[in-house]
């Protein structure tokens, strides 16, 4: 079977697993590990709260795994599996936030969550072309995400994905308004010259050019043709300046999603191949329905809006035409909802 098709559960036996699943993981060794690559220390997802801390990765936190299981893809070409024990008796969004970024949560044999855990896989496995749709995303950011890169490009992912700035990794970067390349030491750019000539935004680390240009975010930049290099004046230390300068110079006017009254809501904003369909799944990581009514808009308009959720629940949205895209009201949020969008 296709690793890709794979949906596992540790289940001790005796008979088969039950459906949806069809791998049975025995012990702590999942399937060929070099058909999967395998997480065995990744968050569970939720808010976390405790003392107030000043900053901006302070408390209240998310903690979630979509950026990683995307880094993970990019760098490794394979599936992704969070091996994670559960900790808490709310399963629904673990096994959606990794369904919906094109993961899988190795599932226990617990009887108290096994239902929720089959519902949720239900709704996926009956949406799962949502899989293979790409992030609708005008920032690309190109890294091998190993080594010394590893741990601070994924924290920038993570905090991009916080800031709701969709992003595509490595790959097909020519929709991109955008490209950061990812180092931690000067980097190649002759290979991205005739896309910035083009009128693209290359965004690189210290030493990449030398020489006097106007400062713009923290960056020298250069012009390029029609584009333009911008070139980090200090070492990327710190992925949440690297994050918040990035969207600057890319520019708001670039943004493809926009949350109001988001709170502990992510979004991960996809679409078909043909551009005809899209979905943007919402993550509400607080463990209780939001709070506040939450609007989305998006850069492309949009004729039709369906909201779903886990439990099967359907309902017509009416979007409107707002600034050239797409803005709808929605209610208070779950654990999980998904809104299915057509041009």
């Amino acid at each position: 079977m296709n690793p890709e098709d794979l949906i596992p559960i540790r289940w001790p036996g005796p008979g088969p697993v039950p459906a949806p699943f069809n791998y049975a993981v025995v012990g702590p060794i999942a399937p060929d590990r070099n058909a999967i690559t395998l997480v065995t220390n990744a968050q569970w997802p939720s808010l976390r709260l405790g003392r107030a801390v000043a900053g901006p990765t302070g408390d209240p936190w998310i903690n979630s795994n979509g950026w990683r299981i995307q880094m993970l893809r990019a760098r490794d070409r394979k599936p992704v599996w969070l091996d994670t024990k559960p900790a808490s008796p709310n399963v629904e969004l673990a096994v959606a936030e990794a369904e919906a970024y094109g993961g899988r949560w190795v599932a226990t044999a617990d009887p108290a969550t096994l239902p929720q855990t089959q519902k949720t896989l239900a709704f996926f496995e009956a949406n799962k072309h949502w899989r293979t749709w790409r992030p609708v995303a005008k920032l690309a950011v190109v890294s091998d995400f190993a080594g010394p890169n590893e741990f601070p490009a994924g924290e920038l992912l993570n905090l991009l994905s916080r800031r709701q700035i969709p992003y595509q990794l490595n790959g097909n970067t020519e929709s991109a308004k955008a490209i950061v390349l990812y180092d931690h030491k000067p980097v190649p750019i002759e290979a991205y010259a005739p896309w910035v000539r083009a009128g693209g935004l290359l965004i690189v680390p210290p030493g990449t050019r030398r020489g006097e240009a106007p400062i713009e975010h923290g960056h020298k930049i250069f012009p390029e043709g029609k584009g333009r290099i911008a070139v980090a004046e200090k070492p990327w230390a710190d992925p949440y300046q690297t994050a918040a300068q990035s969207h600057l110079l890319l520019s708001r006017r670039h943004d493809t999603i926009r949350l109001w009254n988001a709170g502990s809501i992510n979004a991960h904003y996809v679409e078909s191949p043909d551009q005809k369909t899209a979905v943007v799944h919402l993550l509400n990581y607080a463990n209780r329905p939001s709070a506040d009514n939450t609007t989305l808009w998006t850069a492309k308009p949009y004729q039709s809006a369906t909201l779903q959720t886990l439990s099967g629940q359907q309902t017509t949205l009416r979007p409107t035409p707002v600034n050239g895209g797409t803005e709808i009201a929605l209610p208070p949020l779950g654990p999980y909802t998904a809104i299915e969008l057509t041009a």
